[in-house]
């Protein structure tokens, strides 16, 4: 089976162990059926681009640990520009943060409005950096504001 994305790791910040693998896949479809296998229990996925962050666990020396890796952010070839990887980057630090991190956030997560907060904040970034790169006079790319 041909692999049908390009996989590397982003680090939350310099020197540290915890990271996302994110993945660009060929087609949306592609990685819309990636994610419905990496998460069953949240249905079927129409989204353009994701951030799934997680507790993952890998088998050493025959025992169960876990792992460095705290997550994954999903795109497809063609599907995102500077204000979606923004905004999937800000929901990425808002978990890291949260949970791995300095004790630092910008929502609680102890908040009823927790996924309310946390894409509102995330939405606000990436159209920050969407209106920044198009005012540098550069074209960032598909956006879904």
């Amino acid at each position: 089976m041909t692999k049908n994305y390009t996989k590397f790791k982003i680090f939350p910040k310099k020197y540290d162990k915890f990271y996302y693998d994110v993945c660009i896949f060929k087609d949306k479809v592609s990685m819309r059926k990636f994610s419905t296998e990496l998460f069953p229990a949240m249905g079927k996925h129409r989204f353009e681009a994701a951030t799934h962050s997680f507790k993952a666990y890998k088998t050493v020396k025959g025992k169960e640990q876990l792992s460095d890796m705290i997550g994954t952010v999903l795109f497809y070839k063609g599907g995102f520009g500077v204000g979606v990887v923004a905004h999937e980057i800000a929901h990425a630090a808002n978990y890291y943060f949260v949970n791995r991190g300095d004790g630092i956030s910008m929502v609680d997560k102890t908040d009823k409005d927790w996924l309310v907060n946390d894409e509102n904040y995330a939405l606000c970034i990436g159209y920050m950096n969407n209106q920044f790169w198009k005012k540098c006079g550069f074209k960032p790319g598909k956006e879904r504001y």
